[in-house]
């Protein structure tokens, strides 16, 4: 058994160093002619990558996934052929991938020009948080400061997007500058509440009477929701949730079943930003991938159990979407639903349909409990006949018929 052992790991050696002394042939060809000279290290980094075919590329890109990235960080030259590689595929999938795994420097100007671009995707979220790990720490404040007011929303959405610790700074500083727009602001107040420390920074914005007052509602929601108890303590005290949105009492669910609402009403309520309902689940398109789908609920729920699931969302958690609370090394706490799993990290994915992925080695504990992503009190940001109409709408989304 040890001589077998010894012979498959001198197998897998020498298949190890074949394939990358064949990659690195591959890209060395590749790189002959017009990329002659990019491992001279005089060269400047700032200096334009030659062009390209696409087929070639695509060939020097599969190569390149192929070498481990040690070996191309203990070669120098091989190390500025990668670099002027990635930056060719800067408008490719590939470049955020290979900036990743080579830790290539000095991409500041790409990186934000993906985050501010695509800031509603995997992709502007994956820009973000490869700027806080290759940048220095404080990068944001001058791109932030120099950066147009109308895309501090897609950098708030973004950085939100990004599911990361480092972000809360950067969100802060949006959500108090006076310039910043409502949805800017909206932004940063949930990516802020993902993490203690973000919480607790709104919580003192309250108390000091500078948390900007069309996001005192959305904070209350997030914050009355959140699972540390200190903090939810504080917040019925500093950030009330009112009872609900009209000062009558809510009515019993026998008696809302029986009352009919405006369907058109209904869809209004579901997708404005308050009721927090687009911003988790897909209806006739419009939404994000984050809950069910509820694109035929009404098919599948009667008024009652659609209730149900509003006043009291962790009565039933369906399979796959209890929530999941990782505690990572940096001593901040991130909550989501698990998309996917690996021997080396978990993927959760948040509010928004945005996933985020986190090394298992940067894990300190993680829990998962039987309960719903979905906040409780939705109804509190409802008049009594705006959750009837938006129960009535919900109640009409039926699969299409054939005809």
């Amino acid at each position: 058994m040890v001589n077998y052992c010894a012979h498959c790991l001198v197998k897998k050696t020498l298949r190890t160093a074949t394939l990358l002394g064949l990659t690195i042939v591959v890209l060395n060809l590749n790189f002959s002619g017009a990329w002659n000279g990019l491992a001279e290290p005089q060269q400047s980094a700032a200096a334009p990558a030659p062009s390209i075919s696409p087929e070639k590329l695509t060939l020097m890109l599969e190569a390149l996934k192929r070498l481990p990235a040690n070996q191309v960080k203990q070669n120098p030259a091989l190390t500025q052929k990668v670099r002027a590689l990635a930056e060719a595929a800067v408008d490719r999938p590939e470049f955020l991938e290979l900036v990743r795994k080579f830790e290539i420097p000095g991409q500041l100007q790409s990186l934000t020009k993906i985050a501010v671009s695509q800031s509603d995707k995997n992709s502007g979220a994956e820009a973000v948080r490869l700027l806080f790990m290759l940048e220095p720490e404080d990068w944001w404040q001058e791109v932030l400061e120099k950066a147009p007011v109308k895309d501090r929303a897609a950098w708030a959405l973004a950085l939100k997007n990004s599911a990361d610790p480092q972000a809360v700074d950067a969100l802060e500083w949006i959500l108090t500058e006076p310039e910043s727009e409502p949805a800017a602001m909206k932004s940063a107040v949930q990516g802020m509440a993902r993490f203690q420390k973000g919480a607790e920074r709104l919580l003192a914005l309250a108390e000091t009477q500078k948390l900007p007052a069309n996001v005192r509602l959305l904070s209350s929601s997030l914050l009355n929701d959140v699972t540390w108890e200190s903090i939810q303590s504080r917040a019925r005290e500093i950030l009330p949730l009112p009872p609900t949105k009209d000062p009558q009492p809510l009515p019993s669910i026998s008696e809302l079943i029986q009352r009919t609402g405006n369907v058109d009403s209904g869809k209004a309520v579901f997708l404005r930003a308050e009721s927090l309902c687009a911003i988790c689940h897909i209806a006739e398109d419009k939404g994000a991938d984050f809950g069910p789908a509820l694109s035929e609920i009404g098919a599948k729920l009667g008024k009652d159990a659609l209730y149900d699931a509003i006043l009291d969302p962790n009565a039933g958690v369906s399979f796959g979407y209890e929530t999941t609370t990782l505690t990572l090394d940096t001593g901040d706490s991130v909550m989501g639903i698990i998309a996917s799993e690996t021997d080396q990290s978990i993927v959760l994915k948040f509010a928004g349909g945005i996933t985020a992925p986190y090394e298992k080695e940067s894990i300190l504990d993680r829990s998962t409990e039987p309960v719903s992503m979905m906040p409780a009190g939705l109804q509190r940001s409802m008049t009594t006949q705006e959750l009837v109409d938006l129960i009535e709408y919900l109640t009409s989304l039926k699969k299409a018929e054939k005809h």
